[in-house]
């Protein structure tokens, strides 16, 4: 059993992260400490329709009635997915419809390559290799340790699995790899599911 929590996507953060969902069910190993004195601090179109601000409580928000609809109306796709995390060299790699980078040491590195290995219940093998992920090569460092994104491959089945090594280099010019845990890839079992897509 898993303690997690929904959290709402700044609207500031969106140009640096490939998360198309309103939404993510995060574990508490997920969250990055922050604080604010703000009465709206985060920026977004469901904040205030969601929560409340209240001084005499610490965090300082409740949740309002719409909050609590839409937690019940929308139960299905609220629950935390199944968790595939693996670390290599302090870096680590977490995927649940999205996939985490996390650099949890204190050496700066960053992102250079991708090489995937997609299996696919019809018998194929696909293998994708290519500079960082999402066009983009991220740093990470104690300042800004983590990177999130979600992008998408077509499978030929209802079902299969993936895994594969992201490349890294350090400041000093030498590289890494570190193991993408291997996952499966299964059609969503609800009838009225969301797009579905796999990370790449």
């Amino acid at each position: 059993m898993h303690t997690y929590y929904q959290v709402l996507i700044d609207t500031r953060d969106c140009p640096h992260i490939s998360q198309r969902s309103q939404t993510e069910a995060v574990t508490h190993e997920d969250i990055l400490p922050y604080n604010s004195t703000e009465q709206v601090p985060i920026q977004h179109e469901l904040f205030e329709r969601f929560l409340m601000f209240n001084a005499a409580r610490n965090p300082p928000f409740t949740a309002r009635d719409t909050l609590r609809a839409w937690q019940e109306k929308n139960h299905p796709w609220l629950e935390l997915s199944d968790v595939h995390r693996e670390t290599t060299e302090n870096i680590r790699v977490t995927w649940r419809y999205c996939i985490r980078l996390e650099n949890l040491g204190n050496e700066v590195v960053q992102l250079r390559e991708r090489h995937w290995r997609i299996f696919s219940l019809s018998g194929t093998l696909e293998t994708v290799r290519g500079r960082g992920v999402v066009g983009k090569e991220p740093v990470l460092s104690r300042e800004q340790p983590a990177f999130q994104y979600s992008s998408h491959v077509s499978l030929q089945a209802p079902s299969g699995h993936m895994w594969g090594t992201f490349c890294f280099e350090r400041t000093d010019g030498s590289h890494f790899d570190v193991r993408i845990p291997p996952f499966s890839l299964e059609s969503n079992k609800y009838d009225k599911a969301p797009p579905t897509g796999y990370p790449l």
